[in-house]
Parts: C-alpha cells; structure tokens; sequence
C-alpha cells in the first residue's frame, strides 16, 4: 500500500522505492546469482540495469511469474522518484497485471504452488502502493488488502518464509499509522493495522530474509527516521547499508537528513556532498531534492549565501508544470525569499515569494503571502538566526541570545517587539527542555501557554514539549494532560511525535 495517500511527511516516499518480495528459491537455483545482481543494480538506484537483468529473467523463464514482477517492481520504484510521469505508471500497471496473470496460471495447476502465492500478493503490494501514490484510495486498499491475505497465506503454510514478512510488516505498520480521516475509510473496509507487529516483521525479514534483508532495513530506516523519531536507531541502520552499499545515494540522502533532524548540521552537509563527489547523483537521485537537502542544511547553519546556490540548483533543475512539480520546489523558492531577505534584498525577496503557486504547495504560498504583507523586522531575522543554532545543537550559545534579546526588548519595548516575548520564549523553553533542565523549562513553557493566542502553530509545540518535561519528571498524568492539549494542531510531524510519545506511556506501564 502506498503511504502517500496517509499524507507521510514526502520525504519518505523515496524509501517506497526500496518496497519489494523476492521468492525463496535453494541456493542451487542457476537463477538465484542473476537475482541478487538485479537487486544490487536496484539498490543502487540503477534502474536502467536492473531492469536488462529482469528482462534476462523472464527470457529465461516466461512462465515464472518472478522476472515480470521484479520488473513491475523496478517501474514502480522509478514512479515513486517521478509520480507524474503516467507512462512509467502506464508501464508499472502492465508488468504487474502481467506478473499476476502468469502467477495466476501456476495456481491452477497447482493451488498450493507457494512462490506464486507469493508473487500474487507481490504484485497486488505493487499495486496498491501504485494506486496509494495516484490518490486512488478504493483501489489501493483492495489492491493492497489484497496482497496482504496473500502473504498471510503463504506464511501460513510455512513461517519460515522470511521474505513473505517484509510485504507484511510494511502493511501492518502503514494501516496502524493512518491519519484520521484515512482510519475511518479503513475501518469501513476491514482494514486492521499493527504498528509494533508491522516492526517486528520487518526486523524478521531484515534478519533472515534471504533477498529482503537490504529492503526491510531502508524501510525501517525510514520510520525510524521518519514516523518513529529514533534518529540513533536510524544512523545505525544506514550506516549498516552502507557498508554493503557505499555509494547508494538514497541511504546516503536520508542519512543525512538523519543528521540534519538530530542536529548533526555539519555531519549532515559532509553527507551530502559525498554523494555528489561520488558523480552518481545526477543519475540516481532527483537532483532537486539532494540540493534543496542541502540548502536546508546551509540554512540551519545560517549560511545563507551558500544556500541560495543550493535552492538555486533545486529549482531549477525542475521543470515540471504548475502542480506537477516535486514537493521541494515551492519550498525552495520560498526558502530563497527568506534567504534573500535575511541577507537584505528585499526586492530579489520578494521576486521570489511572488513566484510561489498555491497549486503547487498551499502552506508554502500562504508562508511567502504572509512575508509579501509583513516583511522581516531585524528582530525575526535575530531569532531566526537563535533558532538555527539551537536546532543543530549550539545551545549554550542560543539560550544566551534569546535570553540577551528578552533583555532588550524589556528595556525597548514597542508593541511589534513585545509580540515576538512569547515566541522567544517558547525558545528557551525547548533548549531548555533540550538540555534537561525540566524545571526552568516548565516555567517557560507555562508562560508561552498563558500568554500566546490560538492560532500560533508554537502553541501546540509548547503544550507538547511541557508534556515531555512532566513525563520525564514523573508527573504522567499532567503529561497526559499535555498531549491532549496539543493534539488540537494539524501539524502532521508534531501529531506522529505526540502519538509516539503517548505510546511510550502505554508501553512502559505508566498511564
């Protein structure tokens, strides 16, 4: 099943090119090393080569549904990186419509043939997750529910087919982790989801598997990095693919980014330009999402001149049609608006923001709508700055400027200064919550709650944070508290953190 349709930050989308069940054939099979090869050229994003070595395969053996559904599978992986383009979908579709017919005709002489069990709920998963990218939901949720029963299936007859759980566990996690609005359709179809199981059968594949080992751990790589928030458990997984995988530009992007979330800013831009020392990135990877990457790091690292090269190269390197664009593409125009203005070219600012299409990202048009009408005073370029040294780990010297500039403001005050206190606040608040300083944090925290209006997004963060700060000093029914409060956002990546938190609660006993 697709996971763009549950609105997953898109980032993770990349990981769904790594989505794939191989059959479990003896170590003897003349085929097995041809496999292998195609899995590495895939793993390595060459998809030009994998796909020579499927079609090899299927010569080999046109009525093996195998080579068709690595191939369906090698297309979806390309859709994934380009979900616009409709003749790789039109292509996707055909090689598994393909690999479940010659699945099909295995069944009917023999109905207990477990590698075409096999194949046939590989081929659905590729089709439901093809149909979860399109917004397709009815038929993602009957594509995808039913490939599961068929992996059910072939598990049934024999658990120790280990590659049958990858499949499985990305179902089972998908389908527990849904947004509200995608649940209600789930429920209505018979859609049950396991989180903590959908882990454990991926942990399953990534250690006897036998083809899915490399697949199952991308994947857990991703929610750890991307759902979960376990950024230790995703370096160390990444870091594992890269010993067997090098140069692979997808783990070396998404370490990165892995870096970048853990406040590693200068590991994470290391990161980034291996892969474009490494010469493969212009033919493995979108190019806009590497360099948009970096410039997010350059801008953490308020390096704002480097940055605007980097967005520079994202956006133009795109050039799709309005509402066809990668989702980096509004981002890093109007990232180049702030970057312009931070560095005091307002008019070259403004160009920018002027060129965000509501089409293309509505948050990013209604941000850069926002900066036209209300153009950054030197106290929100100061605290921007603040912000970027807390957020890649230069706290101390943070907390010193935030604390200098409430100073200020109180001995200056006007009415435009002193509505930022708050928003300051909130700062100090979070490094001190960063610094373990649980006290001093709660103060801060209940301040920013008192004193902040409704519709400040850094509201729901302070009512978070405060429910870290009493769980982690043993009040858990005031967390609780907390976490409810904070649930009334829609901010996506603050409502995963919420419900991973809340979680941990339920799991350690203490609720």
């Amino acid at each position: 099943m697709g996971y763009q349709i549950f609105k997953m930050p898109k980032c993770l989308i990349i990981f769904l090119i790594f989505i794939k069940c191989f059959e479990i054939q003896a170590q003897s099979d003349s085929t097995h090393q041809l496999i292998l090869k195609g899995i590495d050229f895939a793993s390595n994003l060459q998809y030009e080569e994998a796909i020579k070595i499927f079609d090899e395969i299927i010569n080999k053996e046109p009525e093996n549904p195998r080579g068709y559904f690595l191939k369906s599978a090698a297309y979806f992986w390309i859709f994934s990186t380009d979900m616009h383009n409709e003749a790789i979908g039109d292509t996707l579709k055909e090689w598994s419509f393909k690999a479940v017919e010659v699945a099909e005709s295995r069944l009917d002489e023999n109905e207990n043939d477990i590698d075409a069990l096999f194949y046939q709920g590989g081929a659905y998963g590729t089709l439901g997750r093809y149909y979860g990218l399109t917004q397709s939901y009815l038929k993602a949720y009957w594509y995808g529910q039913k490939g599961k029963n068929y992996l059910e299936e072939v598990v049934e007859n024999d658990s120790t087919y280990y590659d049958a759980y990858l499949g499985l566990g990305i179902y089972h996690y998908l389908a527990d982790v849904l947004p509200r609005f995608v649940k209600i359709l789930s429920f209505i179809l018979g859609v049950k989801g396991d989180k903590d199981r959908g882990i454990a059968e991926l942990n399953l594949a990534a250690e006897k598997g036998i083809y899915t080992k490399s697949e199952a751990l991308f994947f857990l790589g991703a929610i750890y990095t991307y759902r979960e928030r376990e950024y230790e458990k995703a370096e160390k997984i990444f870091n594992k693919l890269l010993e067997k995988y090098p140069d692979n530009c997808g783990a070396l992007i998404h370490l990165g980014r892995c870096y970048s979330y853990m406040g590693k800013c200068e590991l994470a831009l290391q990161t980034f330009f291996k892969i474009l020392n490494s010469g493969n990135a212009k033919n493995r990877l979108p190019i806009t999402s590497l360099h948009y990457q970096m410039g997010d790091v350059q801008f953490k690292l308020n390096d704002f001149y480097t940055a605007i090269g980097s967005y520079t190269v994202s956006v133009e390197s795109d050039t799709s049609d309005v509402g066809s664009r990668r989702w980096t593409y509004p981002w890093a125009v109007y990232k180049l608006g702030m970057c312009y203005e931070i560095i005091g070219k307002r008019d070259r600012a403004e160009y920018y923001y002027n060129r965000v299409e509501e089409d293309d990202n509505e948050r990013a048009y209604n941000l850069s709508q926002k900066n036209l009408n209300e153009p950054l005073q030197e106290i929100d370029i100061t605290i921007i700055r603040n912000r970027n040294n807390s957020d890649c780990g230069k706290y101390e010297s943070a907390l010193e400027s935030f604390q200098n500039l409430h100073a200020e403001i109180l001995l200056n005050p006007n009415p435009y200064l002193l509505k930022k206190i708050p928003l300051i606040k909130y700062q100090i608040g979070k490094i001190k919550c960063d610094l373990e300083e649980f006290e001093e944090a709660i103060t801060y925290l209940r301040q920013v709650i008192d004193e902040t209006s409704d519709d400040e997004n850094f509201l729901f963060w302070a009512h978070y944070l405060l429910g870290n700060c009493y769980r982690d000093t043993g009040d858990i029914e005031k967390a609780l508290e907390e976490y409810d409060l904070a649930g009334d956002t829609d901010d996506m990546d603050l409502l995963i953190r919420i419900n991973r938190a809340m979680q941990a609660i339920d799991v350690n006993g203490n609720r």
